[in-house]
């Protein structure tokens, strides 16, 4: 009996243990994610000594410019979805909607499927703040929408 509970225990610990790994898909995702971008940057180390030699020949100023306009683009995405999830009633932190761009971003750059990886990432993430299916799918194609009417 006593080897019958020892049994249970151990089960019920490995069962917990591979709830938690597929708990935690997201951060190996990210993981993944990271370890790829660190192969790649060594398969193009030429390319990434031609960017340093034009970052050294570069002019601080354009490269600060350049900086703040490319987070004003964050900063705006964030915006844009804060007021998305506004309209469907759900109060997400803006430091985590900006957090969340810097996120999909990278995501799209990394895994080349047209966007759809950060797409993913995108109502996940939104999900995991506490906006409804629905709300985080609205927010999602608010985004294409934009992202295309910005073209027009």
């Amino acid at each position: 009996m006593a080897s019958t509970t020892k049994t249970s225990a151990s089960q019920a610990k490995d069962d917990g243990e591979r709830s938690g790994l597929a708990k935690n898909w997201r951060s190996w995702l990210l993981a993944v994610l990271l370890i790829a971008g660190v192969v790649v940057a060594v398969l193009h180390w030429g390319d990434v000594k031609k960017f340093a030699d034009l970052v050294a020949h570069a002019k601080p100023l354009w490269l600060l410019a350049a900086a703040g306009a490319q987070l004003l683009t964050y900063v705006a995405l964030a915006r844009q979805w804060a007021v998305v999830l506004r309209a469907g009633k759900c109060r997400a932190p803006f430091g985590k909607l900006l957090g969340l761009t810097v996120a999909k971003h990278f995501a799209d750059q990394m895994v080349p499927t047209a966007g759809m990886s950060g797409n993913v990432v995108v109502v996940d993430r939104l999900q995991a703040i506490g906006a409804d299916r629905p709300v985080a799918l609205a927010t999602l194609i608010m985004t294409i929408i934009a992202y295309y009417a910005s073209y027009g």
